[in-house]
């Protein structure tokens, strides 16, 4: 294998991928004429059957001298074949440059940034002209021992639902979320979605409508005195893309009912959040630098969520209940929770905690939504770097702790992972995310290539941390399918808005490939071989056509001698030379095709000689080969129709005085 050179802009390139094209269109055009004797035989055979004469004797002349018309026929069959590579070629950039571009951007659009909130975020997404689904996505960085990988978040319900659009002809899904290509996935991604959100676990407390605020009415008691704004009573509010906001308050510790209003949407704004919502989570979060370990005890009494169709009390749904989440909390006895034993300090000190805020006990009395009591930390105990709270997740049954379905990428499959292996991810010692792999798919769209990462579902990812007791997601952009047509009205309106935040799209992207200096030389390339090519064609047929009329003058001469009509001679010149154009053109246009299906995703490169990915895929170039090759075709064909009425006229006198010709 010959060893890469460089070959200029400062990157390595490898000569052959620039020959190999070359060498392999030539050898391939020499070893289809080897198709041209035993096809003249044939003609012959079946001309011999009929009553015609110029064919008769057309296919005779081919017959008996098809070494020479071979050679005739190498310049055409090359030109064409070179005409089809290159028009293949041509057809196919254009999806290749979306197809990098999507692996890229991920998505039609994508936004960063922005002013507004999460809560009104997807709504004025989702109204922009021409966008027709909104997803926000979500990231997290953590380790697999001691290789970084990133988990890659988003709404696969409204990511499966732009999944019936129509395949781009390369097979990448077009206005799709994310811009998958078919081919980049161990199954169709309308297939693989759905398993992200398999074994999703049924919690949260439902509110009804489109409320902008929640009125909670609670009480909380402490066994000792607390000081004013101690404790917080944080409730997190998770809509359908699975995105959580915290509504939060400073809650008196006097043992009374009170009633506080928590705003939903920030200013009153009327831009909802994706709906329904639910509370996912209610947290009681003491202050680190209180006096001394207390015990407390909750009563959230009701809960009502607020908005234009006036207050409607959320109901816990029937079957469900409350489950504690405190990572790291000791057991009940062991921090000191009141009616358990005290801890035996003859016993070993269990692994979670014993100085952490944690659950004592839960309770359903009537006329009550939660009854809780809990403890909170030990002051300058070793949880003191965490901040402190105890959690309660309304859930249906009881959730086990399941890793979260995911989607692996290359990358992280050839570090010696598969399908139905269980990764845990860390962060500064502590677990990220417990992931399940369930599928393969080439690389997640928007991260790089060499980094390992997986795609999870946005609503799954944030059950398991909500359960797990540690803070949601929160996205880092969104990602946007336009309608067919829409994409760049949705992006000049997106751009007419700087507060939704920062737009880079799917087009522009593949526009910026495309403009770029070796792309368009490279284009320019390949035009200049397509429309160079039947300028060759025509001119290698004008040659050879003069030159069998001359070789053949004193025959043609004969047959004229002999009786025949004027126009056998121009007759018999046209059955040779569209034969051997119609040759040319199906042989040339075959080598050109097979050869750009298989050497173009091949040496196809980038700017910097590195393969493209994804890798070129020649579906959409044939539809245009075809016709620039029947083009040159019927142009070479018009040219020997008129060539050949002239160069068979014939000075019947002059010719046959001559004598033989040689």
């Amino acid at each position: 294998m010959a060893a890469p050179s460089a070959v200029g802009f400062g990157s390595p390139a490898d000569p052959v991928l620039v020959l190999t094209p070359v060498a392999l269109l030539a050898a391939g055009a020499l070893l289809t004429l080897r198709l041209l004797p035993p096809l003249a035989r044939v003609l012959e055979r079946r001309a011999a059957r009929g009553t015609g004469l110029a064919l008769a004797l057309g296919a005779w002349q081919l017959g008996r001298r098809a070494a020479s018309h071979a050679a005739g026929a190498l310049l055409p069959v090359l030109a064409l074949a070179v005409c089809a590579f290159s028009a293949t070629a041509l057809a196919d950039f254009g999806p290749s440059y979306r197809d990098r571009a999507a692996a890229a951007v991920g998505a039609d659009l994508t936004v960063t940034g922005g002013d507004l909130p999460a809560a009104a975020r997807h709504a004025a997404l989702a109204a922009v002209d021409g966008v027709r689904a909104v997803t926000p996505v979500a990231e997290l960085r953590g380790d697999l021992g001691d290789r970084p990988v990133t988990v890659v978040a988003l709404n696969t319900a409204t990511a499966g639902s732009t999944l019936s659009a129509g395949a781009l002809a390369s097979g990448a899904t077009a206005h799709a979320l994310p811009a998958l290509r078919a081919d980049l996935t161990d199954r169709p991604a309308g297939d693989l979605l759905p398993l992200l959100r398999e074994g999703l676990p049924d919690h949260g407390l439902p509110l009804p409508g489109d409320p902008d605020a929640l009125e909670v009415t609670a009480a909380l008691g402490a066994d000792g005195p607390l000081p004013d704004g101690s404790v917080r009573l944080a409730l997190s509010v998770q809509d359908a893309d699975g995105l959580t906001v915290q509504a939060a308050a400073d809650w008196p510790a006097d043992g009374r009912e009170h009633t506080v209003r928590l705003a939903l949407r920030p200013d009153g704004a009327r831009q909802a959040a994706a709906l329904p919502l639910r509370i996912s989570r209610v947290a009681v979060l003491p202050r680190v630098d209180l006096p001394g370990r207390r015990s407390l005890t909750l009563d959230l009494r009701r809960i009502t969520a607020t908005g234009p169709a006036g207050p409607q009390e959320a109901v816990l749904p029937a079957g469900s209940g409350w489950q504690p989440a405190a990572p790291g909390a000791g057991r009940p006895e062991d921090i000191g929770c009141p009616g358990y034993a005290a801890r035996n300090p003859a016993k070993p000190i269990p692994e979670t905690g014993d100085d952490l805020a944690g659950p004592c006990s839960l309770a359903d009395p009537p006329g009550v939504l939660l009854h809780a009591v809990l403890r909170t930390q030990m002051p300058g105990g070793l949880g003191g770097s965490r901040p402190p709270q105890v959690a309660y997740v309304p859930l249906s049954g009881t959730a086990p702790r399941a890793a979260v379905p995911v989607l692996a990428d290359d990358a992280l499959l050839a570090a010696g992972h598969g399908i139905g292996s269980e990764l845990t991810l860390t962060s500064g010692g502590e677990t990220l995310v417990r992931a399940r792999i369930v599928g393969r798919l080439a690389a997640v769209p928007g991260q790089p290539r060499d980094r390992p990462a997986v795609l999870a579902d946005l609503a799954a990812l944030t059950a398991q941390r909500l359960l797990d007791g540690t803070d949601p997601v929160t996205e880092t952009r969104w990602w946007a399918a336009t309608a067919p047509g829409g994409g760049g009205a949705a992006e000049h309106a997106l751009r007419a808005r700087p507060e939704l935040g920062d737009v880079r799209s799917l087009a522009a992207a593949a526009d910026r490939i495309a403009r770029t200096p070796y792309q368009r030389g490279l284009r320019t390339s390949l035009w200049l071989c397509l429309l160079l090519a039947p300028l060759f064609v025509a001119t290698g047929a004008t040659v050879q056509a003069a030159v069998a009329a001359r070789a053949r003058a004193r025959e043609f001469a004969l047959l004229r001698a002999l009786g025949c009509p004027p126009r056998l001679p121009a007759a018999v010149l046209r059955v040779e030379h569209l034969t051997l154009t119609a040759f040319s053109v199906l042989t040339g246009t075959a080598l050109g095709l097979g050869l750009a299906a298989v050497l173009l995703p091949l040496v196809v490169m980038d700017d910097n000689a590195v393969a493209v990915f994804p890798a070129l895929r020649t579906a959409a170039g044939w539809p245009a080969a075809v016709p620039a090759a029947l083009g040159t075709g019927a142009l070479v064909a018009t040219v020997t129709t008129v060539l050949a009425r002239r160069l068979a006229r014939t000075d019947l006198t002059r010719v046959l005085r001559a004598g033989e010709d040689g």
